[in-house]
């Protein structure tokens, strides 16, 4: 499996990991990102309905939230959570090519939500 296969379930998909080297990547990234000037805000990607039923600990799945929060916080960065939107605005199958893949319509939509949640914080923010 390598490397990589030490995160996989028994459905061969990547299982949420909130600590390790995963997490301490994330914060490495965040600090060169402080570092050099460059703004950046986190995102919960959204997920199909049926992606859950992939893994084999759905705890994890609120682990790895909790811990996105925290690091967010730790950084003063924003965390816009895309997958659990208000039920108007929630990406539906329509907008998935696969369980975790957004299609042509669904990355539209969720850069145009993105793209007007970064322009709105960067105004804000006064930068």
């Amino acid at each position: 499996k390598g490397a990589r296969g030490k995160f996989l379930n028994k459905a061969g998909v990547l299982n949420y990991s909130s600590k390790g080297i995963q997490l301490e990547s994330l914060r490495k990234i965040l600090r060169l990102a402080k570092e050099q000037g460059i703004q950046v805000a986190l995102v919960n990607m959204p997920l199909a309905d049926d992606y859950d039923s992939n893994f084999d600990n759905l705890a994890a799945k609120d682990e790895y939230l909790n811990a996105a929060k925290q690091v967010a916080a730790e950084f003063g960065l924003p965390l816009w959570d895309m997958e659990n939107l208000p039920a108007d605005q929630q990406f539906g199958d329509a907008d998935f090519g696969d369980l975790n893949h957004l299609n042509e319509r669904g990355s539209t939509r969720l850069t145009s939500m993105v793209a007007e949640l970064f322009t709105k914080w960067v105004a804000e923010k006064g930068q």
